[in-house]
């Protein structure tokens, strides 16, 4: 794989009460999950918690959780954001447990976003796209939480990250997260 193809990605997964599991949000092409794979992923675990999952080519970090809706018929919207690295390594398996504080934290952001359920349930109805629906507060803050979780989960599993990385993490880290990447940049061997 060359050093300019990216090689880890961030989704956002909903499950659509008619049509099955869909994506919610995501910056990038790259999607490697047809809407089976979706579902198990949606089906695997119990409750709220962060589970890794090994594929032959890549690894995934998932964390399943539920909005609370009054739009949905249950009562509650089920979501799941997946962190996936395109690579076949051990390693990388092992380090995703990591950051499960991570992915933990981008779920409690996303659930405080109030207009959640609603803009949801306009995207169903009018099958469109998040950017296209003209919330762009909503959007703008989407994007943020996104783009700032993404720079937290794509830190290296080793090694000093890049200068702009830091600089772009200027922003209110939790102890949990700050000492997740203390350990993983600093002390971590290759």
């Amino acid at each position: 794989m060359s050093k300019n193809q990216e090689i880890r990605f961030l989704y956002i997964f909903y499950f659509d009460q008619v049509e099955g599991p869909k994506l919610f949000f995501s910056k990038f092409e790259f999607n490697p999950f047809n809407s089976v794979l979706i579902d198990m992923l949606l089906g695997y675990g119990g409750g709220e918690k962060p589970f890794p999952i090994a594929f032959e080519d890549f690894q995934t970090l998932n964390f399943r959780f539920y909005i609370s809706s009054k739009f949905a018929r249950s009562g509650f919207e089920e979501f799941m954001i997946t962190f996936l690295v395109n690579e076949p390594y051990i390693d990388n398996f092992k380090s995703l447990k990591l950051k499960s504080q991570i992915i933990k934290e981008f779920a409690h952001e996303l659930k405080n976003l109030k207009e959640f359920p609603k803009i949801l349930s306009e995207k169903r109805e009018f099958r469109k796209e998040i950017t296209e629906l003209g919330y762009k507060k909503f959007n703008d803050t989407l994007v943020g939480i996104y783009d700032k979780y993404y720079a937290l989960l794509a830190l290296p599993f080793a090694g000093k990250p890049k200068k702009e990385v830091i600089a772009n993490l200027k922003m209110n880290i939790k102890s949990e997260i700050l000492i997740y990447i203390v350990h993983a940049c600093l002390f971590k061997k290759n």
